[in-house]
């Protein structure tokens, strides 16, 4: 059995847990923001880049894993639990990276 963690930790954790989701929220509102196709004077290509290339994709993803997986983690930290933050992180951020980048397309 593992100990129980001191308040103290405890409210460190939940700070972190909040600063990962707060950090991981910004990267993907500057990410769409600012990867838009018209976004500094721009125009829009007839033909989209390929997923793995596209910056906007990336960036929302890296977001979402962060905004959505370490909170999970956080709660107990733990190999175990790091297997089910990255179950639950990876699909959510490929989900926000697609819809990300479909909203920065235009």
């Amino acid at each position: 059995m593992d100990a129980e963690p001191t308040p103290r930790l405890r409210l460190l954790r939940m700070v972190a847990a909040f600063a990962a989701v707060a950090i991981g929220l910004s990267i993907i509102v500057l990410a769409t923001a600012f990867g838009h196709c018209s976004a500094f004077g721009g125009r829009c290509p007839a033909n989209t880049r390929p997923l793995l290339d596209d910056d906007v994709f990336g960036s929302a993803f890296f977001g979402g894993l962060l905004a959505v997986g370490a909170p999970v983690w956080l709660v107990r930290p733990g190999w175990r639990r790091l297997g089910r933050a990255l179950a639950v992180g990876l699909p959510a951020g490929l989900l926000i990276g697609l819809l990300a980048r479909s909203a920065a397309a235009g």
